[in-house]
């Protein structure tokens, strides 16, 4: 039998507030591997300068999720000089989008917001997710 052929490519993510913001980069870069119905990806985000001081977002993934209510796709994210209250950071799909929404975690909380203010940040996503 003849095994599911795998596409495989590059994209280019981008950094995105709710409200306003910006960021330059040194390098902002993505590569997928979709296999069937599921996306293999990584990030990889090194900016100049970064200002969002409302959450931010991870845009500009290869494909849209899937469609399924009630349902997100949940991935690796490694920071370096962002802002966020909470043990450690997480990505969330949600259904029906192509963008990574960071939320800290926190213990007895809500997640809460992702920002940054530096001049030099990284950031660094692995996850997978259907369409």
């Amino acid at each position: 039998s003849s095994g599911a052929a795998a596409v495989t490519g590059t994209f280019t993510p981008s950094l995105v507030g709710v409200i306003g913001g910006a960021a330059t980069y040194e390098y902002a870069l993505g590569t997928y591997t979709k296999v069937n119905n599921l996306v293999y990806f990584d990030i990889n985000i090194k900016t100049l300068t970064c200002y969002f001081s409302n959450p931010i977002s991870v845009a500009g993934l290869p494909f849209v999720r899937k469609n399924t209510a009630n349902e997100v796709s949940t991935v690796t994210v490694l920071l370096d000089r962002y802002t966020f209250s909470g043990s450690g950071v997480i990505g969330q799909i949600k259904a029906n989008t192509s963008v990574i929404y960071l939320l800290s975690v926190r213990t007895g909380n809500t997640p809460s917001s992702v920002t940054c203010s530096s001049d030099v940040s990284s950031l660094s996503i692995s996850g997978v997710y259907p369409v």
